[in-house]
């Protein structure tokens, strides 16, 4: 086995070319989609996409364009020769999946992963390994997450303050993955009807089709606007300007904050700690748990996170992109 950096991430086995998350089209390659992200689920007509029943599903809605795909669950085999393909929970959103190859050796790549548990999402399979590819989004140790239920009660509590003095709530949290997990929390803390965007309102109802039930919530609309007390819109309304005209046009004012886990400097406005990806003490973790022989890194702070994993673990570990230019030494190190 080869893995590298090219059209998504390339593994070579034998004569056979396994993408995850390819970014074009690839004739004769074998296909798999972490999740619907839409940076991550690049869908075409010419490939064969195999993922996982949930992000089929959502990545239908995502990509609002045809698009072949082929049902693999969590957990079942794929069969390439002598090789066993899986897809294992990665935690990220529903559906979201790691890779995990297995000839001889082992190569897991871990895409976006949390390893805890959300309202919507169970945490993400830590399997053993050799070579592990692993995400570096939050990858420094200044990123370092509160538990969950700390801020699910910070976003209550501040909702409840906003309604104390006469205030409207706005929380912004990606369409999908966020979104649901905040229409989940505030259903189950409020009884005041919850009003969701359009957008956000399709992936809703996408997540209870599969299995999840997000509560009470109604469709934002012109006609209903002004009877949101409670609302949860998507990131391109996360600015002030917008904040500044509802303000103006209402008897009543609004508040606005995001659930994420960049700071609020990073973002411009106030924020509640949450997110989608693991922060660094969680990636530490993984690379802990999964044992492997070497760590290659990707998707974020790549240098950041291979020295820190070789310093505080003793385990090798180079950024994707790097380690793509050596690749025998590589794989002989690896699966040694």
């Amino acid at each position: 086995m080869q893995v590298k950096q090219g059209n998504g991430i390339e593994v070579s086995v034998g004569k056979k070319t396994i993408l995850f998350d390819q970014k074009k089209i690839s004739e004769n390659a074998i296909s798999f989609l972490s999740h619907a992200h839409s940076d991550h689920a690049k869908t075409n007509l010419f490939n064969t996409f195999i993922a996982s029943p949930e992000t089929i599903e959502l990545t239908k809605i995502a990509n609002k364009k045809q698009a072949v795909f082929q049902e693999l669950k969590q957990k079942n085999k794929f069969k390439l020769d002598d090789t066993e393909i899986s897809l294992l929970n990665a935690g990220h959103i529903l559906g979201s999946s790691q890779l995990h190859i297995s000839n001889g050796s082992r190569l897991t790549i871990s895409s976006d992963f949390k390893l805890n548990d959300s309202l919507t999402c169970k945490k993400a399979t830590v399997p053993e390994t050799d070579l592990l590819v692993i995400e570096s989004t939050f990858g420094k140790p200044e990123y370092s997450f509160p538990q969950p239920e700390l801020v699910y009660d910070q976003i209550e509590n501040w909702i409840k303050e906003n309604s104390k003095q006469n205030k409207k709530s706005i929380l912004i949290g990606y369409s999908l993955g966020k979104a649901q997990e905040l229409t989940k929390l505030v259903t189950s803390r409020f009884k005041e009807n919850l009003f969701v965007s359009e957008r956000i309102y399709e992936f809703n109802k996408a997540y209870e089709k599969l299995g999840c039930n997000l509560g009470d919530y109604s469709k934002l609309t012109q006609s209903n606007f002004k009877e949101a007390e409670i609302m949860i819109l998507p990131p391109h309304f996360s600015n002030r300007s917008f904040l500044s005209a509802l303000n103006l046009t209402s008897a009543k004012k609004y508040d606005i904050a995001m659930a994420t886990g960049w700071p609020k400097s990073f973002v411009g406005m106030p924020t509640f700690c949450l997110s989608d990806h693991a922060d660094f003490n969680q990636i530490m973790s993984y690379v802990e748990q999964a044992k492997p022989k070497m760590v290659l890194t990707m998707h974020g702070f790549e240098n950041e996170l291979a020295r820190s994993i070789k310093k505080k673990l003793n385990i090798e570990a180079k950024p994707l992109g790097q380690a793509s230019s050596n690749q025998k030494n590589l794989m002989e190190f690896a699966f040694a």
